[in-house]
């Protein structure tokens, strides 16, 4: 099994696992198969809440790229029976629901953006900006950013604390510069678990 599909694996047994699904890990798993959608990978799961019990299907993924272990976040499981004529039709219904659902969480935030927007009188200033700027190399001319920054959108900076462990603390997770990625979880771990269920009972 490669390190992609170990690491699916792994986070459908964790979403399995979790106490708003079966509340334990399954008793039995297995990938059954893969599929490609919006130029991501995805794995099928089938798996049985107690050994006697029937197949499940599941699917894991949203990989961008074959080296890719973190998914984009689509996992999930309407905990129906696994047919294998027709596992691969479900999870790609499975994903692209999960998909619809959060674009028109995302245009309703838009919208509601736009409204609160239009609403408030233009200021000068843009307020406080909260984020990060991941580079192609460690090696960079800091000074130059900070006055391209400032000078272009008006965005004063504030680096995040290199700590002892030659690692930016970056608020909730550790950053590490030289190979340009976080490189723990995010300590929150969203709502998807806890909303999507409720638009299927």
């Amino acid at each position: 099994m490669i390190a992609q599909q170990q690491a699916a694996m792994q986070s459908m047994i964790e979403w399995l696992a979790d106490e708003h699904e079966l509340g334990r890990k399954p008793s039995k798993i297995e990938i059954a198969g893969e599929f490609d959608l919006h130029n991501m990978h995805y794995y099928i799961f089938k798996y049985k809440k107690i050994m006697l019990g029937k197949w499940l299907l599941g699917v894991c993924g949203g990989y961008e790229t074959p080296s890719d272990t973190e998914h984009c976040g689509h996992v999930f499981s309407e905990m129906q029976p696994y047919d294998p004529a027709t596992a691969e039709q479900e999870a790609i219904a499975t994903v692209e629901m999960i998909r619809e659902y959060w674009m028109k969480q995302a245009a309703a935030l838009e919208a509601e953006q736009a409204q609160n927007d239009a609403a408030e009188p233009e200021k000068e200033s843009s307020g406080i900006f909260n984020g990060f700027v991941l580079l192609n190399s460690s090696e960079c001319d800091l000074d130059q950013i900070k006055a391209n920054l400032l000078q272009d959108w008006n965005i004063s900076y504030t680096d995040y604390p290199y700590e002892e462990n030659g690692l930016y603390f970056a608020q909730a997770r550790y950053y590490k510069a030289e190979i340009g990625r976080f490189i723990n979880e995010d300590a929150y771990e969203g709502e998807i678990i806890r909303v999507l269920p409720a638009l299927f009972n």
